[in-house]
């Protein structure tokens, strides 16, 4: 870009008013988006291993269940006689 000076004529840099700025809130927007995305990703692995957390609980709940009522039904003094014999 040419500008008028008294009595010369001399090329001046053009300014790069807005290339450093944006580059900065480019990059800036950049890192956010990029931390939104892993937030994401990291917000639906724990709802998973929630789900599995809770599926192995009512596993457990039910072997824990299954073994009680063998333990009872393998013990003489709590078993119920379907026909006693006369």
């Amino acid at each position: 870009m040419y500008r008028n000076t008294p009595g010369l004529l001399r090329a001046s840099k053009q300014k790069k008013f807005a290339t450093q700025p944006t580059s900065k809130y480019i990059t800036m927007i950049n890192i956010l988006s990029i931390t939104i995305v892993l937030l994401s990703i990291f917000r639906s692995l724990i709802s998973e291993l929630r789900k599995l957390a809770i599926q192995l609980h009512r596993i457990h709940q039910k072997r824990d269940a299954a073994a009680q009522s063998n333990y009872r039904n393998d013990d003489p003094s709590k078993m119920k006689i379907a026909n006693p014999v006369v």
